[in-house]
């Protein structure tokens, strides 16, 4: 991970995590022991399970807003003292957070539905801090996406709904059963385990949200892992909550009242907790790897500034090139990730004839010195798809656009080397076909 989205990415979980703590401290004025236990969870969570790639991802930040933000909301419900005006501020800087992943709006929604039920007032809950801040921040997100990126949101945004929630992965309800039965066995421990009742009210709570988060992981449909960390990382905290539940009727029993053993029994089971869900990825590429691999040594021997674009499907692999490089991919999409999903398929024609027009747009506007094309061989080399090739073909547009680039060779690279150690650390090879823009005649 980069060491300014890394920096950003601890800055962002110590905010979070003071916020936490503060409100931890107001629903919990009698039990440190159980805020330390929750807090630890928490913040081990937010390191452990996002492990060294997901680490600052999108899904990461929804994770520590949500955390603080249901327990805001909770306070609220309970009626406790909060101050109004720092509350809605909380609040609209959270929903901003969780717009990022709109679905997890669900979250908040559930908690407003539940006070409702309680208080059975529509006023009340709409004089709420927590409903005016979540209210607000929508407001915000919509100016701002109009306002910044309105060619997203007209013309981008409907075909990306309607092919990306398409595509689901075919294996994904076995992860959605591993995973909810995992969460039902420790359930039943929790059940048939002697605990305080405090204790186990927060771990059905936690494994509610849990159960929620998957749900919401099942939804997706595509199966990344990343989609799962806020799931995951509430079952981690409950975890950490019942094991020092138990730690500590073990201490007392033997008549050891002291916290500092058991503070470091927290800390030590999180690490082995952490381990166990995201062991160290020992091979995973160095930043030095990344700035020597095939893609990013093109890149780097252009130039600068040298604007680019990979035509791919691969967005992991661009983004790093372009990161590690320096330098600027210039398409409006992080990959033509849409390709598969339109290509013989007549229905979709006007939507693969408007997408392929947007390349080709960018191709103009920014002139990239190099243009990189992926090419898929079969096992007899046999070429089975060529991304230029078939973007070529199906417009004139893109025709013209190429026309201004000339093929200097193609190169060799492997999936395998951005990968390493992970669960894609596949021998994958792939080639490119590479295009130096044209020189103007002297």
């Amino acid at each position: 991970l980069a060491y300014v989205p890394a920096l950003f990415g601890y800055l962002c979980l110590a905010f979070s995590g003071f916020i936490t703590f503060r409100l931890l401290q107001t629903l919990l004025p009698a039990a440190p022991k159980t805020i330390s236990a929750l807090m630890l969870g928490f913040i081990s969570a937010a390191i452990f399970i996002p492990n060294m790639i997901y680490f600052s991802d999108r899904d990461y930040f929804v994770f520590i807003a949500l955390f603080p933000l249901m327990l805001g909301q909770i306070a609220i419900t309970q009626k406790l003292p909060l101050p109004p005006i720092k509350t809605r501020l909380l609040f609209l800087f959270a929903g901003l957070v969780l717009l990022v992943k709109p679905h997890y709006g669900l979250y908040p929604a559930i908690l407003l539905l539940h006070r409702l039920c309680i208080e059975k007032n529509i006023y009340s809950i709409i004089k709420s801090p927590d409903f005016q801040g979540l209210s607000a921040s929508f407001v915000v997100y919509i100016v701002l996406i109009f306002s910044i990126f309105p060619q997203y949101a007209l013309y981008v945004f409907p075909h990306f709904i309607e092919l990306y929630i398409g595509q689901r992965y075919e294996h994904i309800i076995n992860d959605l059963i591993y995973y909810s039965c995992l969460i039902g066995v420790f359930l039943l421990a929790v059940l048939f385990i002697p605990l305080s009742d405090q204790i186990r009210k927060i771990i059905f709570m936690l494994c509610g949200a849990a159960l929620l988060g998957l749900f919401l992981f099942w939804l997706q449909g595509k199966g990344f892992f990343y989609h799962a960390i806020p799931a995951l990382g509430f079952y981690f905290i409950a975890l950490i909550a019942f094991l020092t539940d138990i730690f500590s009727k073990i201490f007392q029993r033997f008549h050891w009242h002291k916290l500092a053993p058991i503070y470091a029994l927290q800390c030590m089971v999180c690490l082995i907790l952490g381990y166990y869900f995201s062991p160290p990825l020992k091979d995973f590429p160095t930043h030095e790897d990344y700035k020597n691999l095939p893609l990013s040594k093109v890149i780097r021997a252009c130039d600068t500034p040298c604007p680019f674009l990979i035509l791919s499907a691969n967005m992991d692999i661009i983004s790093q090139v372009s990161l590690y490089t320096g330098q600027k991919h210039i398409l409006r999409f992080p990959s033509v990730w849409w390709i598969t999903e339109v290509q013989n398929q007549p229905e979709r024609n006007e939507m693969k004839n408007t997408l392929i027009k947007y390349v080709a747009e960018d191709i103009a506007r920014h002139k990239p010195k190099i243009i990189l094309s992926r090419i898929d061989y079969g096992e007899n080399s046999e070429i089975i798809f060529d991304y230029a090739g078939y973007l070529s073909k199906e417009s004139a547009e893109m025709r013209e656009q190429l026309s201004h680039y000339e093929k200097a060779g193609t190169m060799k690279d492997n999936i395998r080397y951005y990968f390493t150690g992970t669960a894609m650390d596949i021998d994958l090879p792939v080639h490119y076909d590479i295009y130096y823009l044209k020189q103007p005649a002297q």
